[in-house]
Parts: C-alpha cells; sequence; structure tokens
C-alpha cells in the first residue's frame, strides 16, 4: 500500500514548483516531482571503498586486541568498585524505565523511509472563488488522487493547482462586473477524477502493473 504525507510548508511547495515537471489539465495542473534515483557512479564508489575498509580491517583489528587487553588489565583492578556501582545502577534503570515506556507511547510513529512515501498538495487562488468553493475543489482534488493512490509509483511528490473557472476570468478580463464562481457550477467528482486520471498518466505516475517485466522479458 501507498503511504502519503500532505505537503504543507510553502518551502515544500516551492521545490516541487521548481524542481518538477508541469502537467495542466482541464481544471487543475499537476506538478510533478519523481523520486530521485542515485547516480550511476554511486555505487561503484560506494564498492571502491568498501574494498578500502575490507584492506584496512586486519590492521584495525589487531589494534583493537591490544587495546582490548590494555582495557582487560584495568578492569580487573576496578572490578569491586564497578559491582558496587551495578546495584545502584540497576535500581535507577527500573525506576527510569515506566518513563522511558510512557515517552515512547506519547511519541509519533515515524515513518520507516520518506522516500517510499509520496507527498501530496492541493492549493488554489482567490481566483478560483470563495473559500467554500475552494474547499471543495481541493476535497474532490485530493478524493481523486486518494481513489487511484494505490496504483501510483512511491517516493513522488505531486501539487496540484486549481484553475479558476474560465467562464469567470473572460467575464472580468472584458471589462464587465465582478464575476464570482458559485457552488452551482462545480465539476462533478468524476470529472475532477478523470481530470487528475489524466495528468498523472501523462505524468507517469502510475506503476507498471504486478508481472509486467516478467510477461515482457517471456
Amino acid at each position: 500500500m501507498v503511504a502519503t504525507i500532505a505537503i504543507k510548508s510553502n518551502s515544500e511547495f516551492a521545490r516541487v514548483f521548481r524542481k518538477g515537471r508541469r502537467y495542466p489539465g482541464k481544471h487543475a495542473t499537476l506538478f510533478f516531482l519523481p523520486k530521485v534515483q542515485p547516480a550511476r557512479g554511486a555505487t561503484a564508489r560506494q564498492a571502491s571503498m568498501d574494498a578500502a575498509t575490507a584492506r584496512e580491517a586486519p590492521t584495525d583489528a589487531a589494534t583493537a586486541r591490544q587495546d582490548s587487553t590494555d582495557a582487560a588489565t584495568a578492569r580487573q583492578a576496578s572490578t569491586d568498585a564497578a559491582t558496587a556501582r551495578e546495584a545502584s545502577t540497576d535500581a535507577a534503570t527500573a525506576r527510569q524505565a515506566p518513563t522511558d515506556a510512557a515517552t515512547a507511547r506519547q511519541a509519533p510513529i515515524r515513518r520507516a523511509s520518506l522516500a517510499d512515501m509520496n507527498g501530496i498538495g492541493v492549493t488554489a487562488s482567490k481566483k478560483v472563488g470563495r473559500s467554500v468553493r475552494r474547499n471543495r475543489l481541493k476535497r474532490l482534488v485530493k478524493e481523486s488522487y486518494r481513489s487511484l493512490e494505490p496504483q501510483l509509483r512511491t517516493g513522488c511528490q505531486y501539487v496540484f493547482v486549481i484553475k479558476p473557472k474560465q467562464q469567470a476570468l473572460a467575464k472580468k478580463q472584458r471589462g464587465g462586473q465582478r464575476a464570482t464562481a458559485s457552488l452551482h457550477d462545480l465539476p462533478s467528482y468524476l470529472d475532477i477524477q478523470a481530470d487528475v486520471r489524466g495528468m498523472l498518466a501523462r505524468a507517469g505516475a502510475f506503476a507498471p502493473p504486478s508481472g509486467f517485466e516478467t510477461a515482457v522479458d517471456g
């Protein structure tokens, strides 16, 4: 299942606007920022570093053994003092355990890897209409995204910018009276969903079907 977090801060929106690709639709525009893949040379460099580390391992092991011998001699002299302190440490640990458990229960559940999560943001300017209309359209776009979410690739960022109603803009540009879009002329959920699906398809956001690579290779 694809996990998604909300894009809220202005810096996150600006990052997607700056680095993402733009896909205009009928009712909104999608800014799509795909998952960043590691560079080709990164794997080779990592392998070289691992080999160098492996060559240095015997020398490090000999030094560690010598240090261990010296430390063992020092520990033998202070065994009695350590035993006395151990009882005090155990008692302190027992008192600390309930506090640690309470802290763990109150801590928010963190995602294992943000690189495997999607981010979604939806924004609408005042040109779209009053706050009721803007919020309704944003909810329709979010719900359309959620209905398609299981089919999407992971680790990508999606920002939808809702477009103003074209008729209202045209009337305002002609110098007529102020036009305010209302809830009566809202597009339907199915219309919004089709628009969102089309933008995601053009962006290549849908993951390939399970077993697709195997079928092609066969």
